[in-house]
């Protein structure tokens, strides 16, 4: 149950930081849909099989809408999203230009 829950608290963090990102060109809800599904996928890829798995990706589904609607409220910098695309670790996806603070 902690693992889950440090999951979704990493998740929900990171995605806000990179949505914290602005810029004159900015992504589409269909872009901020892909970058959701790729923040999830990554969250979840070390994820051990299991029900506690399976739980947390049940978890991470349920918060995609808010993922996808923060994502274009704050009108995200389509450089930093494209950046954030082609990482392969939430680390990598914490370099893209998002603010730290």
């Amino acid at each position: 149950m902690k693992m889950k829950k440090s999951l979704l608290f990493c998740l929900t963090g990171l995605t806000l930081l990179i949505l914290g990102a602005c810029g004159s060109q900015t992504a589409s809800e269909a872009d901020c849909q892909k970058f959701a599904d790729h923040v999830i996928e990554l969250g979840l890829k070390d994820v051990p099989e299991g029900p506690a798995a399976d739980m947390a990706k049940k978890m991470a589904q349920d918060n995609m809408g808010a993922i996808v609607k923060k994502c274009a409220e704050e009108k995200i910098d389509k450089k930093a999203l494209d950046c954030s695309m082609k990482a392969q670790s939430l680390e990598e996806v914490a370099k893209c230009g998002a603010p730290t603070k």
